[in-house]
């Protein structure tokens, strides 16, 4: 696997090493799901847990996963909404950590997505838009 420092990497068929490291459960998954998430559904397959929700363009941002200081991987982020969304890691305040920012047009999707180092949380924020913005994210084991 190939990594940039811009949090992009090159996909892998799985996001997991070796099946030593696939202990990523549903309930843990789900456990990430913003509260005010308006549409969920949950997909557990190889290389993962994938998650699809919805929020309010005008709200947020909205907590993926809080990680205390653990690196997490995100693969095939998809923005299927109607607002383009930012994904990015925070400290423990909320305060965006420099450089781990990722925008994601409406449409596209983001192949893969490593929080930054020493992050409390990762988060993503809806830019713009009054419909619901849904995005679909593989959490990696």
């Amino acid at each position: 696997m190939t990594e940039n420092n811009d949090n992009t990497s090159s996909v892998e068929k799985d996001c997991c090493q070796d099946e030593s490291e696939k202990n990523v459960s549903i309930q843990q998954a789900q456990a990430v799901i913003p509260p005010q998430a308006l549409d969920i559904s949950t997909q557990s397959n190889g290389s993962g847990i994938t998650l699809t929700f919805s929020v309010e363009c005008f709200s947020g941002p909205f907590v993926i996963s809080k990680t205390n200081g653990d690196r997490e991987r995100y693969v095939n982020i998809r923005n299927t909404g109607e607002c383009s969304i930012d994904i990015f890691s925070a400290d423990a305040a909320g305060n965006p950590i420099a450089g781990s920012t990722q925008r994601v047009p409406r449409g596209a999707t983001l192949t893969s997505y490593i929080s930054a180092a020493a992050a409390n949380q990762v988060l993503f924020r809806c830019r713009q838009g009054t419909n619901p913005c849904t995005v679909s994210l593989t959490i990696c084991c």
